[in-house]
Order: C-alpha cells, then structure tokens, then sequence
C-alpha cells in the first residue's frame, strides 16, 4: 500500500464516477462538508499539509484489488507509547462501484496489522466522527461493533468508538 503513488489514480475518481450515488455520499459526507472540493485536496490538506504532535503518526494507506486503487483510508495513531494505542479513523474511502461489497468490514480486519507494519506500534482501540446524517458510516462501524454517542450541543456528529479485538471477535 504506497499512498502518494496512488493519489492521481484516486483523484480520476471525480470524473468517471460524479453521477453515482456513492460519489454523491463522497461528496456530501467528506469533500462539500469539509470545504474541499476534490480527493487531490482533500488528501493533500488531511495528510501532507496538517502537523500534528509528538505522539501521534497520521498514516495513509491505498485500498487495492490485484491491479488498481479502490480506496484509501486516512487515519492517526494516537498516544503510542501508551500501554492502549488509538487508532482515529479521518476517512475511509471507497470508489463508488467497489462500496457495499463487504469491503469495508476487511479494512477493520487488516488495519490493526498494516498499522503496526508501518509503525511498529499496533493499535487497541479506533475512534471516527461521523456525521448524524451519514448512514452508509454508520452501518460500516454498527456491523463492526463500534459504539455510538452524539458529542455537540447541537447533534451533528456521533462519536463512533470501539477496540479491533473486541470486533473481531464479534464478527466470529
């Protein structure tokens, strides 16, 4: 999984899938909401570009089938020299004909590992905010165990939590 390779390929998504529901999701939920208007940015503002604190390591990684990008995951790991390691989960993407396939339940499975390969600290627990809105999001962290409560005044945002050992088990 080399990311910055793989970033034109991603950013040709816009083009081919603009007029497909789940290009409309992406643009709702991750690019229109966040005041970037394409992937390019999107990963250049979210991952090159954002400093962030000693203990932390902002990870990206590609998403690929045998030959071409299907996804791409920007997370950070926070308090690594803690004995409880976190995982927050920034984005998970998928292409438009690659979401509803099962896809992101193995990204849960695979994540752990691919993390401690890049860092050498393997992570306990994953956390994202999730818009109230975004039900495909929902569903993804619902299935894998993830637990749910809304976190602003105004309830936009869900805090959507939970430790990989303890999903993996449930997916059993």
């Amino acid at each position: 999984m080399k990311f910055p390779d793989d970033k034109a390929e991603i950013n040709s998504w816009q083009d081919k899938y603009k007029e497909t529901e789940g290009w409309k999701n992406i643009y709702q939920f991750i690019l229109e909401n966040g005041l970037i208007y394409n992937l390019g940015e999107l990963i250049a503002t979210n991952y090159e570009i954002m400093p962030i604190g000693d203990d932390e390591v902002k990870l990206a990684f590609s998403i690929k089938d045998e030959k071409e990008v299907i996804g791409f995951i920007i997370c950070q790991e926070f308090e690594m020299t803690s004995d409880n390691p976190e995982l927050f989960l920034q984005y998970i993407v998928l292409r438009p004909d690659m979401q509803n396939k099962g896809i992101g339940k193995n990204i849960f499975k695979i994540l752990p590992d691919a993390v401690e390969k890049q860092t050498g600290v393997r992570p306990n627990k994953a956390f994202s905010y999730i818009e109230t809105t975004n039900l495909a999001s929902q569903k993804l962290y619902k299935n894998f165990g993830f637990e749910f409560r809304l976190i602003n005044n105004n309830n936009n945002y869900i805090l959507a939590s939970g430790e990989f050992e303890k999903s993996l088990e449930q997916e059993k």
